[in-house]
Formats: structure tokens, sequence, C-alpha cells
């Protein structure tokens, strides 16, 4: 069974491979709101809503902020589960969360972004 570190690299690699120097930029007053063009490789849909709501709350727990304050990026689908890639206002970090359909987070730590 592959560790969590694992899981998280290999989501981390299929999302390098796209995502390699793109930066979406978002003004503060929709900051709430997904980013105004989601990535051609997102993949958040009605069946993910309950990892994103799952993963968005492990985030403002572990930053001690309100949910408001957080938002998805992006989604992908991977063997392991989902992996959820949010942002925390005022922040330059993303983060990444493991979580399967169910909502049930494996881990959530920071992203590099490329």
């Amino acid at each position: 069974m592959m560790s969590f570190r694992c899981r998280v690299y290999a989501l981390l690699s299929l999302a390098v491979l796209g995502l390699f120097g793109c930066s979406p930029d978002t003004p503060d007053s929709n900051w709430q709101d997904a980013p105004a063009e989601r990535p051609a490789y997102d993949q958040s849909s009605e069946a993910t809503r309950v990892a994103e709501a799952a993963c968005r709350a492990a985030l403002a727990a572990e930053a001690g902020q309100p949910v408001d304050e957080t938002r998805v990026d992006y989604v992908l689908r991977a063997e392991a589960g989902l992996g959820v890639w949010m942002s925390l206002r005022g922040s330059q970090t993303q983060w990444v969360c493991q979580s399967d359909s169910a909502g049930n987070v494996a881990g959530l730590g920071e992203a590099p972004v490329p």
C-alpha cells in the first residue's frame, strides 16, 4: 500500500505535467469563487463536491480560519482517491488534500506551486 506522501507525489507529478508555467490570477473581490478560468485538467464535478467540502473543512481547521477563507482551485482523480488543490485567502501557499469521494480525508499538506 502506498504511503500518503507517495500518493501526494503521484498526484503532484500528474499536475506538474499539465501545470508547468501556469498561475491563475483572480481578483480579491471574487476570491471565494473558483479561479476565473478553471484549468482544462480540472475534474471537479457534482461527484467530487463532498470530498471538496471535507478538504476545505480540513484546511480551515489546520489554519484556524473559517471555511469561507478557503477555496478549491482544482480537483484531480487518481486510483488512490481525489486530490483537491486549495488556496487560503492571504496566503501564497497552495494546499493539497487527499480524500475519497465520501469525504474521508487521508491527508493534507502544502503543495508546490508550479
